[in-house]
């Protein structure tokens, strides 16, 4: 088991560093080596579907091209700060020792790009960013980071707001939420460098938590199972960091949260193994990821971008559908499957005499 990130031996960061900025990470205050993840058992999708995924990368003076380079994935919170998952970048700097801490200039950010290899989007450097530093990476348990960009995300580009505290029917257990990444569509397959998405459900906390082996790990309070128990459909190697959105309506106008980034599991899409993803969208991250955005924002002078979490949305299976109108028909026609037709003229009684 191990946390779901490709090219293991090339990057990382130190979370007990204290140095902020252009050469080190810092690490968080704390709002408290698992198997690898990307995309099994889903479809191609595009940028415009998913327009908050991010690829991490190494600096391009790694050399080969951003697919070669990527490693983990990504998710737009605000136009300059992505979200993702602490082990990604925690050790295993490229142009040093891999104990080392990763270095700002080592890491890009791609965004607005469907295929990897290909054009369009934008390659954005890292100025900075934020470890939190409760993770634990025996267990994966507050597996979170987030990362300052040199500039804004470019349209198509977009980011997602996190589930707010009153937005939990969004990932109730057996709720439907969607994955994406660029990782491999097999457990030691091959990556795919066409953006790919699969739909998977909410487990039950206590079901994840009693699956056994691996499992054993699995904390509620920071982490939140999502699959299918039969197997088949996962994130897999190279998805880790990437996000976990639920649909949701506010009012009529469909929306989406982010509820979880993509942390470890037992293998790619093996049955009675799902996917665990960090709580971002729980109490433990509520109100911490909205601090970190804006120490970040405070520390390189980035634009305030306002709250992070979301609020109203409700599933869409509970918005009730407005009740239809009772078609009237004009005067001498009445209503019949639907339909005004014309009224019968109605044949008088005759009088007994």
């Amino acid at each position: 088991m191990g946390p779901r990130f490709g090219n293991t031996s090339a990057l990382g960061m130190a979370a007990v560093t204290a140095v902020f900025g252009a050469a080190l990470f810092q690490a968080a205050p704390s709002a408290a080596a698992k198997g690898d993840p990307r995309i099994v058992g889903g479809a191609v999708t595009s940028i415009s579907a998913v327009p908050y995924q991010v690829a991490l990368v190494y600096d391009a003076r790694f050399g080969d091209d951003d697919f070669a380079r990527q490693f983990c994935g990504g998710t737009l919170i605000t136009r300059r700060i992505v979200q993702t998952a602490a082990h990604c970048i925690f050790d295993g700097d490229p142009d040093g020792p891999l104990s080392d801490p990763m270095d700002t200039n080592d890491l890009d950010v791609v965004v607005g790009r469907t295929t990897l290899s290909g054009s369009g989007g934008a390659r954005l450097n890292v100025i900075g960013g934020i470890i939190d530093s409760g993770y634990v990476p025996e267990t994966s348990d507050f597996d979170a980071a987030w990362l300052a960009l040199a500039a804004d995300a470019p349209a198509p580009a977009a980011p997602v707001l996190i589930a707010g505290s009153g937005e939990t029917a969004l990932w109730a257990p057996g709720a439907l939420a969607t994955t994406s990444g660029w990782g491999t569509t097999s457990e030691g397959g091959a990556a795919s460098d066409t953006l790919k998405a699969a739909t998977v459900a909410i487990v039950r906390d206590a079901t994840c938590g009693s699956l056994g082996g691996l499992y054993a790990d699995f904390n509620a309070a920071n982490m939140v199972c999502a699959g299918v128990l039969a197997g088949g459909v996962d994130a897999c190697q190279g998805d880790s960091g990437g996000p976990l959105v639920a649909p949701g309506l506010v009012g009529p106008a469909p929306v989406e949260r982010l509820v979880g980034v993509t942390s470890w599991g037992d293998g790619c899409a093996r049955s009675n193994a799902p996917g665990v993803y960090t709580r971002i969208a729980g109490s433990d991250y509520n109100p911490f990821a909205q601090n970190v955005v804006d120490q970040l924002e405070a520390d390189f002078a980035l634009p305030d971008a306002g709250p992070v979490y979301g609020e109203g949305a409700t599933p869409p299976s509970q918005v009730a559908s407005p009740p239809k109108k009772k078609r009237k028909c004009r005067k001498g026609k009445r209503l019949k499957r639907g339909k005004c037709v014309k009224k019968k003229r109605e044949k008088g009684k005759r009088k007994r005499r």
